[in-house]
């Protein structure tokens, strides 16, 4: 089974393409309990999301990752409920059962929960990743964590209810496909099979509109965690369909 530090960093490759919407990412205790964790602020901080965190993430993540986070996070109510307006979807790469709960019964007590609260009540579009919490999936039933029937219920219950509140439940092979499709609806959506363009070879350290103008429609470019890309490169990115797949 693929490792958790590596489906959240495939996830959030996903938002690369995003640069005309913003989003809001939302990160558990259950995003923070890994060594890997600084693989995946590298590809957080390409993007242009911002992140609010649950108080089990923040006594979990070093002072250096926070330090990296910078102005990305949001650090207060005040702050979250002044931005939450400018958000196009809020992003939860792991779904806890302890988020779940929260959220199905409407309790706004740290600044992730008071962001599902806001995104429902706001009709903002929720996309979580239910791996960690629902009793069906291949996470929970590995870990013997399907055992008691009732209990079971109860947590389905709750998935329920995020649906009827709106929001879109998921598996992580689902992620990158349905993240593209709910804000790019108009844009062809290619499988990793059947992609419209090889990947070019070559690796972008630094990636320019120069060089976006030499590529062709569709296509697929490397990119590394750490690369530069200028603000006029990812609008012709995106206005040419271009995907950047970081290695």
């Amino acid at each position: 089974m693929m490792e958790k530090e590596e489906i959240i960093r495939n996830i959030l490759k996903s938002l690369l393409p995003m640069m005309d919407k913003k989003a809001l990412v939302l990160l558990t205790g259950g995003t923070a309990d890994y060594q890997e964790y600084q693989k995946m602020v590298d590809e957080l901080l390409l993007t242009e999301a911002r992140i609010a965190v649950t108080p089990a993430f923040q006594s979990l993540a070093s002072e250096e990752i926070r330090d990296r986070l910078g102005s990305r996070y949001i650090m207060n109510g005040e702050t979250l409920y002044r931005e939450i307006n400018e958000i196009n979807i809020i992003i939860i790469p792991v779904l806890t059962r302890n988020t779940l709960a929260k959220g199905a019964m409407g309790i706004q007590d740290n600044l992730v929960s008071m962001a599902i609260a806001a995104g429902f009540m706001k009709k903002i579009p929720i996309l979580a990743v239910t791996e960690n919490c629902s009793p069906n999936s291949g996470h929970t039933r590995e870990k013997g964590m399907n055992l008691n029937e009732p209990y079971n219920r109860m947590m389905v219950g709750y998935e329920e209810r995020w649906k009827e509140f709106g929001a879109i439940l998921i598996g992580r092979e689902e992620f990158s496909s349905r993240l593209k499709k709910m804000l790019y609806p108009e844009i062809p959506i290619y499988s990793e099979s059947h992609s419209p363009e090889q990947s070019s070879s070559e690796v972008f350290q630094v990636l320019t509109m120069k060089d976006v103008q030499g590529f062709r429609p569709g296509q697929r470019i490397r990119v590394s965690s750490r690369s530069v890309i200028t603000p006029s490169a990812r609008e012709a990115l995106h206005e040419k369909n271009i995907i950047a797949e970081i290695i």
